[in-house]
């Protein structure tokens, strides 16, 4: 069964026109599996999806030299999509990254 840990939708800075101004993200949790979903609020049809599983996490770790462990990991993504949606932080989408 899925869990929602978050949904809501957040606003995007970019300088390129392209991208959009504000996405619907969503993020679920089911067993070993986070999922997060950023879907274009113009076009449905255009969305990008992450799954991370622990194994998946640990590798991430090991490459990044993270800190945290997957547990502690979690209510941080979701914190950091909070911080997001209420502008304490903000999006940067890139012609690079999108």
């Amino acid at each position: 069964m899925k869990e929602i840990l978050f949904t809501g939708k957040i606003p995007i800075t970019s300088s390129n026109e392209d991208i959009p101004w504000q996405m619907k993200c969503d993020i679920t949790r089911s067993d070993d599996l986070v999922e997060v979903r950023l879907i274009d609020t113009r076009d449905i049809f255009t969305f990008y999806v992450c799954n991370l599983s622990q194994s998946d996490f640990y590798i991430l770790k090991r490459e990044q030299d993270l800190i945290v462990d997957y547990e502690s990991f979690i209510p941080i993504l979701v914190k950091l999509f909070h911080g997001i949606l209420t502008k304490r932080l903000f999006a940067l989408f890139s012609k690079e990254t999108y």
